[in-house]
């Protein structure tokens, strides 16, 4: 790393990731803070709509999405009451109509390829097992202290909280609201392709509308 100015990202899931590399590359050194040893994603799979798509092409990863993901062919939108179809969605037409596709990928597989992008950049430093103790803002910087196997002070220009619904970085804001309960949870889960039912189609996203929720599914790789 060089004499550019630094900024913190903290969170190495999906969008830390995004951002330390988006930000690198506007002319930034990076330091990336993960309070997990290893990185790992939990969860099912991830839509990735063509906006998202071309954003992770500028970043240099759309030929290693492309081998990891699917490219469904429709939407079909479904009443979780009569089981009847309500509309398609022909999402297949994307990639000729706004120039990338729509995709669906597993979480840890586009973690997996951004974590890798982030290893190879030499302006980009991954620390694992590292937590922020203190975010002080002084003179325009700010200065963060770190606890881990690093543990030390950083001046960074910017510090970006990409640490989740529990974010720490948000209790370091003054007068910041915390999270808001909504009083609904999302399920994820993975079934094997050989237990899905005669029927539901491969190459296709179902949205399953009810009274007070709704069921997604779609294919993934691997």
């Amino acid at each position: 790393m060089g004499e550019r100015p630094t900024v913190l990202v903290i969170g190495a899931g999906i969008g830390g990731l995004t951002a330390a590399l988006a930000v690198a590359r506007a002319g930034f050194d990076i330091v990336i803070c993960e309070r997990a040893a290893e990185l790992s994603e939990l969860g099912a799979g991830i839509q990735v709509s063509p906006n998202a798509g071309r954003v992770l092409a500028e970043l240099g990863l759309d030929e290693a999405i492309e081998a990891a993901a699917i490219e469904p062919q429709a939407i079909d939108v479904m009443s979780g009451v009569s089981g009847s179809r309500i509309t398609s969605l022909p999402v297949g037409a994307f990639r000729s109509r706004y120039g990338f596709p729509y995709r669906v990928i597993h979480r840890a597989d586009l973690q997996s390829i951004l974590a890798a992008a982030v290893r190879k950049a030499s302006d980009i430093t991954l620390l694992l097992g590292t937590t922020v103790e203190a975010v002080l803002a002084r003179e325009g910087d700010s200065f963060v202290r770190l606890k881990g196997p690093r543990g030390e002070m950083v001046q960074a220009a910017a510090v970006i909280g990409a640490d989740g619904v529990w974010s720490s970085t948000r209790e370091q804001i003054p007068g910041a609201p915390g999270p808001a309960p909504t009083g609904r949870t999302a399920w994820r889960t993975v079934i094997p392709r050989d237990n899905v039912p005669d029927g539901v189609p491969a190459n296709r996203v179902g949205l399953w509308l009810g009274p007070h929720a709704h069921l997604v599914h779609y294919p993934i790789a691997g």
